[in-house]
């Protein structure tokens, strides 16, 4: 059961309403500058939906009272924390927008992020459109580079799996794509770290076109705190989607999906001869992949 706290604000018929979801969790160092980022874009048909996984830090509390002053905030808290990727599925779930974004509580939108973005659904038949984005390190901000060229891409699942190079804090969906990637009623099919990286194999597979803009229109923020900087859990969970969708890959990338095997087998060493940890079994079921796999190097 979740406690609630609800502001329905009146919607502009000219322009289409926008979700932004942020799940967050202990978050209130980042949060409210994250969330003013937000507020900053001027754009009138906006409701920001965050949800709260039982954090202990006031980030509760603090959300109670930014709500009361921004009709454009509907806050929930869950009771008990429940994992990271079910967050995420209960905020998208509460999304009443036609588009729909997912932005990590301690990132940021640069201005203009929604209106450049929402211009290019009008411009362009593509089902996402994603950016490019800086990061902020230390205090400093600098462009993170990819060799990506901007415009439409579609049946991408081998540059995901090369190069990964799309951020889902920086990416707006239309509602009909969500609609279309839901599995049993929940945008995330797994409970993995890695489930971003799963919705854009899923999302390459399933042959939607998104519209990449080079230019960067948010912040990514490095910090201790970072998920992403449980670098020996994130590949595992990486290497496990991978796996998960073995048979569609090896028939739509073979090679860049024998080579991300590789990869994977690479840093379990890495890792045995960093930290003296061998993961067996994902080695056994990598390994025996890769031999399966009928594209030769």
């Amino acid at each position: 059961m979740a406690i609630a706290s609800e502001n329905n604000n009146k919607l502009n018929c000219e322009s289409p309403l926008v979700s932004v979801c942020i799940p967050v969790y202990n978050g209130l160092k980042y949060l409210g500058e994250t969330i003013s980022s937000v507020l900053a874009q001027n754009y009138p048909q906006l409701e920001i939906v965050v949800q709260d996984n039982a954090s202990t830090d006031g980030t509760w509390e603090y959300l109670q009272e930014l709500a009361k002053m921004h009709p454009e905030l509907s806050v929930m808290r869950n009771e008990s924390n429940v994992g990271m990727a079910p967050n995420w599925n209960l905020a998208v779930n509460r999304a009443r927008g036609e588009y729909i974004m997912l932005l990590s509580a301690d990132d940021l939108l640069e201005p203009g992020f929604l209106d450049t973005c929402l211009a290019m659904f009008f411009r362009e038949p593509v089902d996402v459109v994603t950016a490019n984005h800086f990061w902020l390190r230390n205090g400093e901000k600098s462009r993170r580079k990819m060799k990506v060229p901007a415009g439409i891409h579609q049946n991408f699942s081998a540059m995901i799996l090369l190069q990964n190079p799309f951020s889902i804090n920086f990416t707006l969906f239309s509602r009909e794509t969500i609609e279309q990637l839901r599995i049993r009623g929940n945008l995330f099919a797994v409970n993995y770290f890695s489930c971003d990286y799963d919705l854009w194999l899923r999302l390459a597979l399933a042959g939607k076109r998104i519209f990449y803009l080079d230019n960067p229109l948010g912040t990514y923020r490095t910090h201790q705190e970072n998920l992403s900087r449980q670098t020996i859990r994130m590949h595992r969970h990486a290497a496990l989607v991978v796996l998960r969708h073995h048979t569609a890959l090896e028939n739509s990338a073979g090679f860049a999906y024998r080579v991300t095997l590789l990869r994977f087998i690479y840093r379990i060493f890495s890792c045995l001869v960093r930290l003296k940890k061998l993961d067996k079994r994902q080695l056994h079921l990598l390994w025996g992949r890769f031999c399966k796999a009928q594209v030769f190097l």
